[in-house]
């Protein structure tokens, strides 16, 4: 009876191992697409960081040429109202002295009409 059940131990431990065996070779192909799918995402991974990489570097070349323009065209208006300004006042100053000579002449012309008024016409 020992003897008989060493022997069935002996033959389930057999066929315990011929599973196991059967098991592995059955889930090595599983194994390995598992490694390859595992590749794949890994590779699919790294190519999204680069792409986003490559975006965020694209998008501060372009924040950096945008504010650039900004600047620009912030100095082109200051010095397109600094012209304006300038021609404003020389226009302004040359305005202001055609009517100071004219505000002269014309008081001339009355100190004139006064001393008129003032000495001929009393002697007529």
């Amino acid at each position: 009876q020992l003897d008989q059940l060493k022997q069935r131990l002996r033959s389930l431990e057999g066929k315990l191992a011929a599973a196991q065996r059967n098991a592995r070779k059955q889930l090595r192909p599983l194994q390995q697409e598992i490694a390859e799918l595992r590749s794949t995402v890994e590779a699919t991974r790294e190519d999204g960081r680069r792409a986003v990489e490559a975006q965020r570097r694209q998008l501060a070349a372009i924040d950096a040429r945008l504010q650039d323009a900004f600047k620009d065209a912030q100095q082109c208006s200051a010095d397109s109202e600094a012209r304006l300004m300038r021609a404003f006042d020389e226009r302004s100053s040359v305005l202001r002295e055609a009517m100071e000579r004219e505000g002269g002449l014309r008081q001339s012309a009355e100190e004139l009409l006064h001393r008129f008024l003032e000495r001929e016409v009393p002697d007529l």
